[in-house]
Parts: structure tokens; C-alpha cells; sequence
């Protein structure tokens, strides 16, 4: 609130009840004005610094946002970076995965391979030597027989 002036004449002057002499209201008439102009300069000088003052903070403030958003955007960028190349190594690692398992696969099928031809080989074998024993077993009943009606010197007789 702007100071108030003394607009009121002196004490001394209306007691005394002489009047003021025209030069004395001229120099306090000169003084009011005076002060009212300073009044009104120091208002008018601290209306601009408000206005400065409220300029600048809203500008800080701006900066202060536009910087804050800033900040945030490269934050999110960041995080969205370090999340993809999270995904990028968990497929690589899924893929090294995948090919050890194919890779696994395709030994234990080789091997499965192996072993049935290996079965079937063996089974094959065993056939062939049971013929093979029965064919021997037959040839030695018939040796036995031969030689037991030619009185021939075999001793002792093949147990079936």
C-alpha cells in the first residue's frame, strides 16, 4: 500500500492562527507533490520487480519442466533399451537351447538307429546259430546212431 501523505496543514501554523504565507504553502504544496511523486515511482518500481520476479519464476518453472520431461523421456528410453536387449539375450540364450537339444536329438535318434540295427543284427545271428545248432545237433544224433549200429568207438552218448 502506497504511504500516506500529510496532507494536513502544520499545528503551529493553525494555533497561532496566523495564515501561511504563500511561499511557505508553495514549498509544502512542492514537498507533497514531491512525495507523492516518489510514492508513486516506488510503486510503480515495485509493481515492475513483481512482474519480474513472477517473469522469471514462471520461466525457471518452465525450464524445470521441459528439463524434468526431458529427463523422464531419456529414462524411458533407457529402460525400454536395457528391456530389449533383456529379451535379445533371453532368445539368443532360448536359441543356443534349442540347437543343443536338436543337437541332443538328433544323437540320441542316431544312436536309437544304431542300437535297432545292432537288434535286428543280433537277432539274425541268434536265428542263424540256433539252425546252426539245431542243424549240428541233428548231424551229431545221426553220428551217434551211425556209429552205434557200425559198432563204431564213440564213447558215451550227446545229451539232448
Amino acid at each position: 500500500m502506497a504511504p500516506a501523505a500529510n496532507t494536513t496543514r502544520s499545528g503551529r501554523a493553525t494555533r497561532t492562527g496566523k495564515g501561511l504565507s504563500g511561499s511557505d504553502s508553495d514549498a509544502e504544496y512542492q514537498a507533497y507533490n514531491g512525495r507523492l511523486k516518489e510514492a508513486s515511482a516506488a510503486r510503480t518500481r515495485l509493481r515492475k520487480a513483481k512482474q519480474t520476479r513472477d517473469k522469471n519464476r514462471s520461466a525457471i518453472a518452465t525450464a524445470y519442466e521441459s528439463s524434468l520431461k526431458q529427463i523422464e523421456a531419456r529414462i524411458q528410453k533407457s529402460v525400454a533399451k536395457h528391456k530389449d536387449l533383456q529379451t535379445a539375450i533371453q532368445i539368443t540364450h532360448l536359441r543356443r537351447l534349442k540347437q543343443a537339444m536338436d543337437r541332443r536329438d538328433a544323437t540320441a535318434e542316431l544312436i536309437a538307429r544304431r542300437l535297432a540295427e545292432h537288434q535286428r543284427r543280433m537277432l539274425n545271428l541268434a536265428i542263424q546259430l540256433q539252425a546252426l545248432y539245431e542243424g549240428r545237433k541233428e548231424d551229431v544224433r545221426g553220428l551217434v546212431q551211425g556209429q552205434g549200429e557200425g559198432g563204431g568207438g564213440v564213447v558215451g552218448r550227446v545229451k539232448e
